[in-house]
């Protein structure tokens, strides 16, 4: 098959995309990815080919997002942007394509297929489906049964508002007739949740065409840097503290917060700068700061992860086995952060705006305990990592049973 990709957005949804072409190429097929720019280093590493969608850089439209009120906005604003580039760009790349493969911060890409008249699919990160199970996209996830179907409706009439008009307006642009319901719209589409069922369970009410395949996971093959390496044998193992993708207003205050809650807590720590620049400041023997050592290889040297609550981020640390301690930002970090909690595989997250020297110190600490250490290693037990495969398997399936029709 020829399979095109669609990884809009930041290092967490272009990785997955990645791996998912790696094992894809493994069964012989031609899987190419459309990325953001700024996000060339992954493919390149690893031998994909792909094409760069137009307009700002991944980090100037979602590298500033932090744990603002007005994140939210930012995301529909650069979402809608993009619709009209891949209204643009993503027919001509389809061209000849078998299926077309699109995220969760992909909604358009679905109209684009049908433009195409190839089958899509979309490969979720976190579940996009209501019902009973707890909201993906609010910080609020400690509700009932009937609050989180509450909430879940007052999501489909907001996404309805926010998201059927641009999508018309692009639709307009490739001479497809226009969207009369947003939810009905997103339905008709297959979804495979490249996700661990324990930390984002189903509801009933879901879909019959949602499907679960487990994450997938990227093997780095990479060695720990010399100097990384000294670092971890002069003493007890570190924690590591990293917000991934997610900015930081003022990078200084947020650095010191972190080095003064790991003096009171008396850990040592591997500080991760990332997209909130991190660190840069004055250190001590305890401290490491480092930048872009891929996650599966360094979590097996750590004593507990500190994080934003990426869905990649989370899953890695839990098939590493270790404790976990989420400070959420923004959309489903939220939702991640209460999946660890309830699995018990680290305390109750943090808010990254209610993150101060305090609450951390006391989080760090709370991560150490030993119950979070057995659940953690017990868990990571039952984590497939059969992830890609499986998904790859299912697109056969899919584009098989389209084409017998």
């Amino acid at each position: 098959m020829k399979i095109i990709i669609s990884a809009f957005g930041t290092r967490g949804d272009v990785q997955p995309a990645v791996v998912l072409a790696i094992e894809a190429q493994k069964k012989n097929h031609d899987a190419t990815l459309v990325i953001s720019k700024g996000m060339e280093d992954l493919p390149i590493r690893y031998g994909i080919p792909f094409h760069v969608y137009q307009g700002d850089s991944a980090k100037e439209q979602f590298g500033k997002l932090g744990g603002s009120l007005k994140a939210g906005g930012e995301i529909l604003k650069r979402v809608k942007e993009h619709m009209i580039v891949q209204a643009h760009e993503l027919p001509e790349i389809c061209n000849n394509a078998d299926v077309l493969l699109g995220n969760c911060l992909d909604p358009f890409a679905s109209s684009v297929a049908e433009y195409c008249d190839i089958p899509f699919i979309r490969i979720a990160l976190t579940p996009i489906f209501g019902g009973e199970n707890r909201p993906t996209t609010i910080p609020v996830q400690s509700m009932p049964r009937w609050g989180n179907k509450m909430m879940w409706n007052m999501g489909i009439f907001m996404w309805e508002f926010m998201f059927k008009p641009p999508i018309n307006k692009s639709r307009k642009m490739l001479d497809l007739i226009p969207v009369k319901n947003y939810n009905m719209y997103i339905q008709s589409s297959p979804s495979i949740l490249c996700l661990d069922e324990k930390l984002a369970p189903s509801a009933p009410q879901w879909p019959a065409n949602v499907t679960y395949s487990g994450y997938p996971f990227l093997n780095s093959k990479v060695e720990i840097p010399e100097d990384l390496r000294l670092f971890l044998e002069q003493g007890k193992r570190p924690i590591y503290i990293g917000f991934g993708s997610m900015g930081s207003d003022n990078p200084i205050t947020v650095t010191r917060i972190i080095l003064e809650a790991v003096e009171k807590a008396g850990f040592r720590a591997i500080i991760n700068k990332g997209w909130a620049n991190l660190g840069g400041v004055e250190v001590n023997k305890n401290i490491f700061e480092i930048d872009n050592i891929p996650h599966d290889v360094l979590f097996e040297y750590v004593s507990g992860v500190i994080h934003h609550g990426g869905a990649g981020t989370t899953h890695t640390v839990a098939k590493a086995g270790c404790p976990q301690l989420v400070i959420p930002h923004i959309t489903d970090q939220f939702y991640y952060g209460e999946s660890v909690f309830q699995n018990e595989l680290g305390p109750k997250p943090i808010p990254f705006n209610k993150m101060n020297v305090q609450r951390l110190t006391e989080g760090m600490v709370k991560l150490n305990q030993p119950k979070f250490k057995k659940a953690a290693k017990l868990f990571a037990e039952n984590v497939r990592d059969d992830g890609a495969l499986n998904t790859i398997i299912a697109i056969e399936n899919y584009v098989k049973s389209c084409s017998a029709r």
